[in-house]
């Protein structure tokens, strides 16, 4: 996608070639709006992010895109940050408490680890924060999954009080912002 040098038509060869790979449907376009924009979002499988990564270049092709991405994840693509980044896509590490969980068991009993393991989240969060912000202030779009963590409905066993967090940051300052429920469903697959 970024090997072209002109970044004119960036997003549109973008969002046709994860169409492709991720195909979906949907019961209606993401409204638009002049305000930041905050898309909540189900997070049952792997396939929703790009499916919504397209969706939102195709609906907001204008503006700039923060998705807050779960530590191992975020390590294997940190990599291709400034292709991203090129097109309007930004990128924030996460600890999930999934993630935290299993690096709390790991490292139990090392006192030092586990307050690594905190101070990181800490570094995390408030990067995060100064993320949301800067997009806010741009009107842009932040996707969020409210469970912090693969799961099919948004309130399962962990209810993560994410969307209140961005909720206070987006609108901080008189900000306006528009938020928009996704339903993710996956598909019932016929042979079973």
């Amino acid at each position: 996608i970024c090997r072209n040098k002109s970044d004119e038509s960036l997003r549109k060869r973008a969002s046709k070639m994860i169409r492709c790979v991720a195909p979906s449907s949907m019961a209606a376009p993401l409204p638009q709006y002049d305000d930041t924009v905050v898309v909540g979002f189900n997070h049952p499988s792997l396939g929703e992010v790009c499916r919504l990564l397209y969706i939102g270049l195709d609906s907001y092709p204008d503006r700039e895109f923060l998705f807050p991405v779960n530590l191992p994840w975020y390590e294997s693509i940190v990599g291709i940050t400034p292709e991203l980044n090129r097109l309007g896509i930004h990128i924030t590490p996460m600890m999930t408490p999934a993630t935290e969980e299993k690096l709390n068991r790991r490292f139990e009993g090392n006192q030092e680890k586990l307050d690594d393991i905190e101070f990181l989240r800490m570094v995390f969060d408030r990067r995060y924060i100064r993320e949301i912000k800067s997009i806010a202030q741009k009107n842009g779009a932040i996707f969020v999954a409210p469970s912090a963590t693969r799961q099919k409905e948004i309130i399962g066993d962990y209810v993560h009080p994410s969307m209140t967090v961005v909720a206070h940051l987006v609108m901080k300052g008189g900000r306006k912002a528009t938020f928009i429920p996704v339903a993710v469903i996956s598909p019932v697959l016929a042979h079973r």
